[in-house]
């Protein structure tokens, strides 16, 4: 009778920052599937990626995605074909880079066609133009600040914030918050926001 050993390496890429320890993964073997279970950090995000060798360009996935709840989580992948498998858990905040974010947004629109982001650092409000800068304040939240041309882009003059708080890797509620010299003018809270 031959014998088939399935051969399972299991690799974790995170930020230490997200957990005080690391988090305990079980992989456990079946007939034709391997199942890999962990819990899932609060709040941040998880995707399972996989390969057949340790070839840095190996890797295909995500296999699967989950969005911490801090329960634990559970995925299952075939192992019909593969005499041996290698995964990796890649666990990363909600709320992107600047640079990520502005690859994201840049020829897009956020809340409902307001604001066209026309580059990394230039926006259109209707036919008003100006500056914007994104900046990440957490985990899973970031500060979009929008000032005008028309007060020289000046934020002392004139300034809007969208204060965002990511509840997915594209989306979220923000507070919006308009300061004109200085004071807040208008404050609206929880309106849902998206991108692609």
């Amino acid at each position: 009778m031959k014998h088939i050993t399935f051969l399972v390496v299991f690799t974790m890429l995170l930020s230490l920052s997200i957990y005080a320890e690391i988090p305990k993964v079980v992989i456990t073997h079946s007939v034709g599937q391997v199942m890999l279970s962990y819990s899932a950090a609060l709040g941040r995000r998880h995707e399972l990626w996989a390969s057949n060798s340790l070839s840095p360009n190996g890797w295909t996935g995500p296999l699967d995605t989950k969005f911490g709840t801090g329960a634990s989580e559970s995925v299952g992948v075939s192992t019909a074909g593969h005499p041996q498998r290698f995964f990796q858990l890649r666990i990363s905040d909600l709320a992107p880079t600047p640079a990520v974010f502005a690859s994201i947004v840049v020829g897009d629109t956020i809340t409902g066609g307001e604001y066209t982001f026309t580059s990394a650092t230039r926006f259109l409000w209707f036919d008003e133009p100006g500056n914007w800068r994104y900046t990440k304040t957490g985990v899973n939240s970031a500060t979009i600040v929008f000032t005008y041309d028309a007060d020289r882009n000046n934020p002392n003059v004139y300034r809007e914030e969208m204060r965002l708080t990511f509840t997915a890797n594209n989306s979220g509620r923000y507070n919006y918050l308009e300061y004109d010299s200085n004071s807040l003018s208008i404050l609206d809270e929880g309106i849902p926001f998206s991108f692609q």
